[in-house]
């Protein structure tokens, strides 16, 4: 099946990222259907084998209306975006020709840009179904929470919808016209493999700093997580047939709640403990003489000061105000008060 996507061809001389990619999107595939009958999986078991029930859907992760019913009526305005997506308001005044967008700080030039000049307002009250992403290029550079989920288990779970979608648009050709009215673009059936793969490369480096670890560990955490689905009995309820449907916003929000708390938090909540348990299995079945590299960047070497490199930093978390904040993203229940302060 990689025939359609070139960067998972197994082959001498593939990138690292992209085995790693590949590896997760066999995972992934492989976990969910193994879990088909689960009601809370079938949102995944759509995107494997018929993504268009999904049209009219709201797919987990994905913006949803950013403001209450009741300022959303008192504004009685609308909101344009940005080249990168991102939804900011226009009062009654209407919109200066040239701005800062107010998330990304992405210059909007309506006067000079046409393909934003017949843009049309989205109104307060819109909501979108349906894959609503843009070009992987146009997305947020740095992690984003959505509803009550963190940056990370929002990181985590937009990669798993990603995975499956780069399944399927390569080993089902008879759902394409599908996976075209999914994400409703300007994509090409021959670019849709493509499309998605690169939005999960990018999901993966967006959880890679909001955990703060290296890109290795981040497609490690990813792999936890689809351990722990695979492992762990979902507490089936009886409204969650009917939540799976994602047939409205808060249907998706309750749905989103209980598979983060089911599948995602056990990892992110113990996050360190077991990323190095992960790592020691994976130090077992390699040998020194198999891959110096990988004992050298863990340090289970005798390292001399001459062999330390500068990208060997890259796999040691930076102790930053942001670390700090995406720790209080995850933990935001337990310190409630530290996390309004930042």
């Amino acid at each position: 099946h990689c025939e359609k996507l070139e960067q998972m061809h197994p082959r001498p001389g593939q990138s690292l990222q992209d085995r790693m990619t590949t590896e997760v999107v066999v995972h992934a595939a492989i976990t969910f259907q193994a879990k088909r009958t689960l009601d809370v999986m079938q949102p995944f078991i759509k995107l494997l084998y018929s993504p268009g029930e999904l049209k009219k859907s709201y797919l987990p992760t994905f913006p949803g209306e950013e403001l209450p019913e009741s300022v959303r009526t008192a504004l009685g305005s609308a909101f344009n975006k940005c080249p990168r997506g991102h939804h900011y308001f226009i009062s009654e005044c209407g919109e200066i020709e040239r701005h800062k967008c107010p998330v990304c700080g992405t210059i909007v030039d309506k006067k000079n840009d046409s393909t934003l000049q017949d843009e049309k307002l989205y109104k307060v009250n819109d909501s979108q179904v349906g894959y609503i992403l843009e070009k992987p290029d146009q997305r947020e550079t740095h992690p984003s929470s959505e509803r009550n989920l963190s940056p990370a288990a929002c990181s985590i779970l937009r990669a798993l919808v990603n995975a499956c979608l780069v399944w399927t648009a390569c080993t089902n050709e008879n759902v394409t016209d599908d996976l075209l009215s999914l994400v409703g673009s300007n994509v090409q059936a021959i670019e849709l493999p493509t499309f998605f793969w690169q939005h999960l490369q990018h999901d993966m480096g967006l959880l890679s700093l909001a955990v703060n670890k290296s890109k290795d560990d981040a497609y490690l955490i990813l792999h936890l997580v689809l351990k722990n689905i695979s492992k762990v009995n979902f507490p089936e309820s009886s409204d969650m047939k009917t939540l799976s449907n994602l047939k409205s916003e808060e249907a998706r929000a309750k749905w989103e709640n209980s598979f983060d708390e089911a599948y995602i938090q056990p990892i992110l909540k113990k996050l360190d403990y077991h990323v190095q348990e992960a790592t020691q299995q994976l130090l077992k079945d390699k040998t020194e003489e198999q891959d110096f590299l990988y004992y050298t960047v863990y340090e289970k070497v005798a390292i001399s000061p001459n062999t330390i490199l500068p990208h060997l930093w890259s796999y040691r978390p930076r102790i930053t105000l942001d670390h700090l904040y995406q720790i209080l993203q995850t933990e935001k229940k337990d310190f409630p008060i530290l996390h309004e302060l930042l």
